[in-house]
């Protein structure tokens, strides 16, 4: 996935929301208000997860709660139906240039951020977590470790690019 991400993605997380060892003491640089303010850290997570849902290609099995008609076929109460939530991540009725890693789609302030025919999209278009009633209990928890571990390695460690075209 890293050879899809460009330069400045990974240089604007590292510019506007990697904590320097000396600018933030240690237990400063994970307290949990702080990890939630990771605005562009939380749009690349949200992209990683729209572009490869930890559910990948898979099929989520739900049940019908009601009877409903979708276009020419009519679904009963009770129904096993699938949702692909790879498919939902990438219609290109709901998402501006589906296959390319975008960060900026989860930006509010971004024209990324709309449908390509200028609307707000559906709730559901995505889930990688589920939705609704049924969203995973584990999501916050994914969210919050993700963080941590990437601002711990990021505070802990200097990271080099081997190949030299992700420089500037």
């Amino acid at each position: 996935m890293i050879d899809e991400i460009e330069t400045t993605v990974i240089q604007r997380y590292l510019k506007e929301e990697k904590p320097d060892a000396g600018e933030l003491e240690l237990d400063e640089a994970f307290e949990i208000e702080r990890l939630g303010e990771m605005e562009y850290f939380g749009r690349l997570f949200n992209e990683s997860n729209r572009i490869d849902p930890s559910a990948g290609e898979t099929l989520q099995p739900r049940f019908m709660t009601r009877d409903e008609r979708l276009g020419s076929v009519t679904l009963k109460q009770g129904d096993k139906v699938f949702v692909h939530i790879w498919g939902l991540h990438h219609n290109p009725d709901e998402w501006q240039r589906p296959s390319e890693f975008l960060p900026e789609r989860f930006d509010p302030a971004s024209p990324l951020y709309l449908t390509p025919k200028g609307t707000k999209r559906h709730p559901y278009s995505f889930m990688p977590f589920g939705g609704g009633d049924r969203v995973c209990f584990g999501k916050s928890f994914a969210d919050y470790s993700i963080r941590t571990i990437s601002s711990i390695l990021l505070y802990s460690l200097n990271f080099e690019f081997v190949d030299k075209k992700w420089m500037t």
